[in-house]
This record gives C-alpha cells, structure tokens and sequence, in this order.
C-alpha cells in the first residue's frame, strides 16, 4: 500500500480515488462533490474549444464555488485530448460516410442539408494548443493538481511548461507500447484503460483493428511486469488502473496489488443526478441491475468506444464493416447533429450511443455524494481499516 500512501500524501487528498473526466457525462457537481469527499475529481475540457476561454473560465469558475469551504479546490484533474488532427479534405470519404448514416434517419423525416461533404472536428487537441496561449495560460493558473490527456503525447515544450508550473501529468495508456513512450516524456502518472473501459479509451491510434484489447486486470499486470523488469518509473510514477471498477470491493483489489496507487472510476457515476447525460441513458443504466450487454465500436465518432449494445449500434456495426470512416472525431458532427435531429422532432433516443464500461451491475441513481461515501467505506471494510 506504499504506492497508495504515497499518491494521497502527493495530491493531499484522504482516499487514492479518481473520478474519470468522462467527457459529455462529468460536470462540475459531480467533480465538486467528489473533491469534497477527499478525493480527486475531474473535468473534462475536450469539447471546449481554445479560441473560446471565457467558456473554460465559466466552468472552472462554478467548479470551485462548489468546492466545500476548507477543502482545497485544486485537487483536480483537468483532461484534454491529445489526437492527430482529422484530415477534413477527404471529401468522398465524407460524402459516403454522411449519405451512410443519414440513411437510417430518413425515415423519420430527417435529411439535413447542413451534412454534405464537409464534417467538423467538434473538438480540439492539445497538439496545437500552443497557438492558444490565452487559454494555456489560464489552465496554469487556476493550478490544477493534475492535468491529465487523452490519445497522445503533447509538444514537449508544453509538457516543460506545465511541469514547471507545478503541475503533474498524467496520461492514458492501453499498453505497454505506449508505456514505453509515456515513460520518455517523463509523465508523472499512466491511467491504465483495460479493453472494458467504457466509452473512447486513449489509446494512441485511431485504428480499431490493432488494438491490443486487454482487459484492466491483465493490462495492470503487464504494465507492472515491465516497469520491475526494466527498473523505470520508480516510486514517482503513479500506477491508476482504470475499467469495469465500480465498487469498493474492486477498489480495494486493486490497491491490494504492489505498485497500484490509485483507480479511477467512471460508469458508477453516470446515473447520478449530477451528470449531464440524458435520462434515457441513465435509465438504461439503472433498469439492468444484474448487468447488460456492451459493444466496441468505430462506426459513431471514428475512435472505438464501448457503449450499450442496443438494436441500433449493432446494425450500425454490421452495416459499416467495409466503409472507410473519416477520421476521429469527425463522424461525431453529423451523428451527433441527426440525433439532435431525431430527439428534437419525435423525441426518440435509441439511434444514439450510449458510453458505458462493461460487467458493470447494481449502478444506482444515487447522488454523487452518497456513491462517492458508498464507495469509500465498501473499500475500507475489505481493506481492514
């Protein structure tokens, strides 16, 4: 357990828990409540553009006026995406994959005109955000305890610079490939995704086909195994695994094993009141309380993503096998746009994806608040103390 001591002694905070940035999902009440209980939330900056700072000054702003009086507001997390930016000029890719998910739409009435052979990259990477320094400098000065990134490694030269502000930095990785590159940039901490992780994990390619697909379980091990082989990472290196953990039982487990410093949970805290995802998605979440089924799948966004294997997303998987996507995130736009479509003009939400980890059961409706206590004094019992 010294890893663990050594991860709450770091970030000042009483329980090795990390609540994951789950982008479209986490909200400033749910990273708030999470903090207050004395641990490390998170928020999610992907969907917000760089030219747009006044947007990341209002949530950081509401983020820690709901920080309880006493407790330190910077122990959080904020992640970014760090992808290859999307080739936007390949046009008859965009122009079959647009005409391929419109079809399933028509039906209902709904053929946009906005979707033709453009599609927008509704995000931004932080592969560019020294363009924007603005916005840069305004994430090191609210001096987060952890910023955290997705998909990739950014420009050293911003890595130096967030260092040199205090900041440590952590990054996801799916295996030990991407271990091995993390560990040259001198990455403070690794999230370790499993392959039951839900939604986008951050792996460092966009192409679903070489994915390396190991579980939480067996990723932990690996990347263990290489880091006592090989003598790197030491005892600075924090060890995070991350899918299908839910309970306090399966903390525990975790933090049970040499060199593991910490989880970071996510799916448990979907059907919250304080997240931000639809209803229909949190129902679909609490109605299977002996678990459901999930799927990988490219065929939304351009990136694999688990989510809830509904009737739509296995069509929509059988169906695009042997088209050529657009890059990541760019089929996010016009899927996105038709479902907004869909739910606006006949209020349905089945065509829509649905992120979740897999071998979840018994996820509640609770608040943020008693998850985060249930979660913590489940993992205390099995732990002794």
């Amino acid at each position: 357990m010294a890893s663990c001591k050594k991860f709450v002694t770091t970030f000042g905070v009483k329980h090795p828990i990390i609540q994951a940035p789950m982008a479209g999902a986490s909200t400033p009440e749910i990273a708030s409540s999470v903090v207050n209980a004395g641990a490390i939330g998170s928020l999610p900056l992907a969907g917000i553009k760089y030219d747009q700072p006044e947007k990341l000054h209002s949530i950081l702003t509401k983020y820690k006026s709901l920080v309880a009086p006493g407790t330190d507001y910077r122990n959080v997390n904020l992640n970014f995406f760090c992808y290859d930016l999307p080739n936007v000029n390949k046009k008859d890719v965009n122009r079959a994959w647009i005409r391929h998910i419109q079809k399933y739409f028509l039906p209902f009435g709904i053929a946009s005109d906005s979707y033709t052979d453009t599609l927008r990259d509704t995000y931004d990477s932080f592969a560019r955000i020294e363009e924007f320094p603005e916005y840069l400098e305004a994430i090191i000065e609210f001096q987060p305890k952890i910023i955290s990134f997705h998909f990739g490694i950014p420009p050293a030269r911003v890595l130096e610079r967030l260092r040199s502000a205090g900041i440590k930095l952590f990054i996801s990785i799916t295996n030990v490939d991407e271990l091995k590159q993390v560990l040259a940039a001198g990455f403070d901490g690794i999230i370790l995704q499993g392959y039951n992780a839900g939604g986008h994990r951050g792996s460092f390619t966009r192409n679903h086909l070489t994915d390396s697909k190991l579980d939480t379980r067996i990723l932990t091990e690996e990347v263990l195994e290489y880091l006592k082989l090989t003598g790197t990472g030491g005892d600075n290196l924090f060890v995070i695994p991350a899918g299908s953990i839910s309970t306090g039982t399966q903390i525990a487990g975790y933090l049970s094993i040499p060199g593991v410093s910490a989880t970071q949970l996510g799916s448990v805290f979907l059907p919250t009141p304080e997240s931000s995802v639809p209803q229909y998605h949190k129902d679909l979440l609490t109605s299977n309380p002996n678990g459901f089924e999930t799927i990988m799948t490219p065929y939304c966004t351009g990136r694999a993503a688990r989510a809830f294997k509904t009737p739509f997303m296995v069509k929509l998987y059988k169906d695009s096998i042997n088209l050529e996507i657009p890059d990541y995130p760019l089929p996010a736009d016009v899927f996105r746009g038709l479902n907004a479509e869909l739910v606006q003009k006949i209020g349905r939400y089945d065509y829509n994806m649905y992120l979740v980890g897999a071998g979840h059961t018994n996820l509640r409706a609770d608040p943020v608040d008693v998850v985060i206590n249930r979660l913590i004094t489940e993992c205390q019992v099995v732990l002794g103390k």
